[in-house]
């Protein structure tokens, strides 16, 4: 599989978060619309990382899962997959996409 060195993909999330504007540009009109979504979708990334921190208790993942950073980037792939699916991508690309995101799920502990 291609990946880019440590460096590059540094440099890339780098370019990207510098790119994005430091307040979020959102179509509501409110401040108050804006800090809900921002709430509910932080709760959505501490669900999914209270729910691998419990396979992680449970054996299902490796003891030294860092479940904190699959959590942001398994939120992240989720929200990628809203927009896609709002913009009007087929279900094929999303399928494919979820399986590409699946392919980076540790593998489960050796007995």
């Amino acid at each position: 599989m291609l990946r880019p060195a440590a460096p590059a993909r540094k440099a890339t999330a780098a370019a990207i978060s510098s790119a994005a504007p430091k307040r979020p540009s959102y179509t509501t009109r409110t401040e108050s619309v804006r800090s809900f979504l921002v709430e509910k979708r932080g709760g959505t990334a501490a669900d999914i990382r209270a729910r691998l921190d419990r396979g992680v208790a449970a054996g299902d993942l490796p003891a030294d899962t860092d479940t904190g950073e699959l959590a942001a980037f398994y939120t992240t792939v989720l929200y990628g997959l809203s927009i896609r699916a709002r913009d009007g991508a087929h279900h094929d690309e999303l399928t494919s996409a979820i399986d590409r995101a699946m392919a980076a799920w540790p593998a489960p502990p050796k007995d």
